[in-house]
């Protein structure tokens, strides 16, 4: 995604660098040929694969106000593919 930031406002620019981070993780991911999960407010990618690198989240955009029941359900995906994720 190739998008010009407008502003150079402190919340800007941690937008774009998270923005900017989650791209290339992805990439990594699409590079890999990852199986990709999004979920609301959570997104992964699995390899299956034996090592951190080849199994990661992408982003969380989780708050206090996300019920536990979620984040559990979430870990529980993630888990039930028994290999290292970062």
């Amino acid at each position: 995604m190739q998008n010009m930031i407008d502003s150079l406002s402190h919340s800007a620019l941690i937008e774009a660098m998270e923005t900017n981070t989650e791209e290339f993780v992805s990439l990594w991911g699409r590079a890999l040929g990852a199986t990709f999960y999004h979920e609301a407010g959570a997104s992964w990618f699995i390899t299956g694969g034996p090592f951190l690198r080849l199994n990661m989240g992408i982003q969380a955009r989780l708050t206090p106000d996300t019920p536990g029941e979620q984040i559990d359900d979430m870990l529980s995906k993630i888990e039930a593919h028994k290999v290292p994720t970062s």
